[in-house]
């Protein structure tokens, strides 16, 4: 309580400065001087307003030279591939959509006290394009594009106004909040989170660590998730899905893994 006359007022002052920070960001962007913001995706199968029934993982470990294709990062590769295998797959089922796009963490280069510094990046993964390399060439860009917004210093602006607000404040904004429905747009109809772990150098019960894996949570938004880590010679691609919603993961994954290799393929 003693903090909280402190709080509001930083809150206030910081909460001016932020939309200021917002106009002029608007305006830059409007310019053609910063990447427009994304402009979300519609709900899809993988996105039904409901609980989820089930968990189930799948994880394809594959050579990290593989995924390695000229002029292209493993993120952007395994992009590639995740937006064939789900379109192959919800084709098959009969609910092929007409957009689909990836929320994609991307930790943020200015120090912070959080133990998760990242900001959550929209990625169109342009499902439209057949070329498997063209498109590779439209994600890389709209990575960039994404990146290049994220990490605007007006946003951090933005970001300072959360560091003061008291708790009870923030506490009554997490109960207003609706967790329970589907919005009409999404950041992405699916989670991909791309991580390098370094070298080979960790051991467990006394055995080196050749793969590991990751699996993003599931939630009322988010009935697929999808993870991308490296730890030496070996990247895994994981697979977290609600039963429901994907109830055959085994046939997703033989699609992920022929997806896989066509875009390295297309590449060479």
């Amino acid at each position: 309580m003693l903090r909280f006359p402190g709080q509001l007022a930083a809150t206030v002052w910081r909460g001016r400065a932020a939309y200021r920070a917002q106009r002029e960001l608007a305006d830059r962007t409007a310019a053609g001087e910063v990447p427009a913001a994304a402009t979300g995706f519609a709900p899809c199968a993988l996105n039904p307003a409901a609980a989820v029934g089930g968990h189930t993982v799948r994880m394809l470990v594959v050579d990290a030279d593989h995924l390695r294709t000229p002029g292209r990062t493993v993120t952007v590769t395994a992009l590639t591939a995740i937006s064939r295998a789900l379109v192959d797959y919800l084709t098959e089922r009969g609910e092929r959509p007409e957009r689909l796009g990836t929320a994609l963490p991307m930790a943020l280069p200015a120090p912070s006290a959080a133990r998760n510094n990242y900001r959550g990046l929209s990625i169109d993964l342009h499902i439209d394009e057949p070329d498997l390399r063209l498109r590779a060439n439209l994600i890389a860009a709209e990575l960039a594009d994404r990146r290049e917004r994220a990490t605007n210093p007006l946003l951090g602006v933005q970001d300072r106004v959360g560091e003061v607000v008291p708790a009870i404040l923030a506490v009554r904004d997490v109960e207003r909040a609706d967790l329970d429905n589907v919005p009409v747009t999404l950041d992405g109809n699916t989670v991909v989170s791309s991580v390098y772990r370094g070298p080979a150098d960790l051991a467990f019960a006394g055995a080196p660590v050749l793969f590991t894996g990751g699996f993003p949570a599931l939630g009322t938004v988010m009935h697929l998730t999808h993870g991308v880590h490296g730890i030496g010679a070996t990247i895994t691609l994981s697979v977290h899905a609600d039963a429901r919603v994907m109830p055959d993961p085994d046939r997703y994954l033989e699609l992920l893994t022929a997806a896989l290799d066509a875009v390295v393929t297309a590449h060479r």
